[in-house]
């Protein structure tokens, strides 16, 4: 059974809640690099580094000798891919992407699949049979078999050019403000 938690996984009441003994795998998602390497450091301690996860910095760039040794010892294992940031994956949810979560079985496998990606999805997690999750990374793609669920992040059909995350608020925040004049002048 997948038991989660959302919150402040670093306070007190979370500490005394939370018996992450059970706890098989940690994905720190939040919009700050840094908390999320803070929250992955810590709980690795109590969880081993192997199951700890926080999205990429964001860039894209292929770090230095040096730098991995410190990617390593402060931060989670990079979930997803090296471009899967959290300001970019906020651009795509703005263009409407959404979450697809399939279950593979004897007719639809794992080649099915991946055959029926569309380009640039991003897989994320398998959800094995047995209730284990499999978090996907550059170096640990998603692998599934009959009974697994595996889940991906596809983009929308047909695609919403969207630059930034400002100006996807910002044309949100315009359709709001003129649903509301139209309605205030309907009234």
């Amino acid at each position: 059974m997948c038991r989660f938690f959302y919150g402040e996984i670093l306070s007190a009441n979370a500490e005394h809640s939370l018996q992450l003994v059970e706890m098989e795998t940690l994905l720190a998602v939040s919009d700050n690099d840094a908390y999320n390497a803070l929250v992955c450091t810590v709980q690795s301690t109590k969880m081993g580094w192997q199951r700890v996860f926080q999205l990429s910095s964001g860039n894209g760039s292929h770090p230095t000798d040096q730098q991995s040794k410190l990617h390593v010892e402060l931060r989670g294992q990079v979930a997803f891919n090296d471009r899967s940031g959290y300001e970019e994956l906020i651009r795509r949810h703005y263009m409407g992407w959404q979450f697809q979560k399939p279950r593979l079985t004897e007719h639809y496998q794992l080649q099915n699949w991946r055959d029926d990606q569309p380009f640039g999805a991003i897989g994320i997690l398998c959800v094995k049979s047995d209730g284990k999750i499999i978090v996907a990374t550059e170096q640990q793609p998603l692998i599934g078999s009959a009974g697994d669920t595996l889940l991906s992040f596809v983009p929308a059909s047909p695609p919403q050019p969207v630059t930034s995350v400002q100006s996807a608020i910002a044309d949100q925040s315009k359709h709001c403000f003129s649903s509301l004049a139209k309605n205030n002048k309907a009234l």
